[in-house]
């Protein structure tokens, strides 16, 4: 079998390897180099991988690959299946049909892939609070995350859990579910199960909706944080219009009598470490940067807080308005209710 990779992003590059050590990979497709790090999230090239592994680079300029001069590229190879881990569009039908059993995508989110379809599942599985994470490897169809189901496996979150370990848990699994469903022969097969139930869908997140409300508790914002830490642009709060980007922060588990405002630096230690007021408890940040030298850490500073709830409507409401017939999440309706 002609096993060809559609990938772009250096988050799957475990299940990629996991996949090169069991199965043969025939051809790998990716973007030119042009589209570097910072016109796609996440990239990576796999050129040198490729090379390494004496494995079919071919790169592609156009991210839709709908256009004309990648359908004539695309169409001289010989590909009985598409692995598609790591590509943030639809796959054009035309593609899909040249393959002789088709493309294999991989989704999941904190409630099953029929019921978190969608953008950043990852990442609002953690904002959310959610234990656990359920995901899938299906057929692509024409749809977003619609096809039949294939496999599924869950993993669970917890506190020492952040975006970063959230994806090696996914790449790891998706390698497996791979490897076993090609050596098995039930891909080859077409054993699959249709996805039955009402469909909800997650949003798209901006780096600007990476504000802090510091009115929330301290669990909240910790799961806040932890869900947009590197390589994400991060969560934020300021002062004085100067942001500090806030990388990591965990509850801080003591009781204190105090009648400061949510967002006050209560303490600073010798080590830059910061312990601030949040409208439920108290958090430690230990780890942040600042955007200017000029801002000048203190106690008894009050870091500005954004409204989580305005967040939440502009996030719904500008995906209901590009998207009317995709219903949300009731996850994210709890948000806003």
């Amino acid at each position: 079998m002609r096993i060809y990779i559609v990938s772009t992003l250096n988050t799957y590059y475990d299940t990629i390897d996991i996949v090169r050590q069991n199965l043969e990979i025939s051809g790998f497709i990716g973007l030119t180099d042009r589209h570097d790090s910072d016109a796609v999230s996440g990239y990576m090239n796999y050129a040198p991988y490729c090379r390494q592994h004496g494995i079919t680079h071919i790169p592609v300029d156009n991210y839709s690959m709908r256009d004309e001069a990648t359908k004539e590229l695309l169409s001289r190879e010989r590909i009985d299946l598409l692995l598609v881990v790591g590509w943030q569009r639809l796959i054009p039908d035309w593609l899909i049909e040249h393959s002789t059993y088709g493309a294999i995508g991989v989704h999941g989110s904190s409630r099953g892939i029929t019921k978190g379809r969608g953008r950043s599942p990852q990442n609002w599985a953690l904002i959310l609070g959610h234990e656990q994470f359920q995901l899938s490897i299906f057929k692509i169809d024409p749809g977003i995350d619609s096809g039949s189901v294939i496999d599924t496996r869950t993993f669970s979150y917890d506190d020492h859990d952040d975006i970063n370990t959230s994806y090696y848990k996914v790449a790891w699994l998706t390698g497996e579910m791979l490897v076993d469903c090609l050596s098995s022969g039930k891909i080859q097969r077409g054993e699959v199960v249709p996805q039955d139930d009402t469909p909800e869908y997650l949003p798209k997140r901006s780096p600007k909706h990476g504000a802090i409300d510091w009115r929330r508790s301290s669990r909240e914002i910790f799961n806040f944080i932890r869900a947009q830490t590197r390589p994400y642009p991060g969560a934020f709060t300021s002062v004085s219009g100067i942001k500090c980007r806030i990388w990591a922060a965990r509850p801080f588990a003591l009781e204190l009598r105090s009648n400061q405002p949510p967002g006050t630096v209560l303490k600073i230690y010798p080590n830059g470490d910061m312990i601030v007021q949040t409208g439920g408890g108290l958090l430690l940040v230990d780890d942040y940067s600042t955007e200017s030298d000029d801002l000048n850490l203190e106690t008894g500073l009050v870091f500005e807080s954004a409204d989580f709830r305005e967040q939440m409507l502009e996030i719904a409401e500008a995906h209901q308005e590009k998207y009317p017939d995709l219903p949300l999440s009731r996850d994210i309706l709890s948000l806003i209710c």
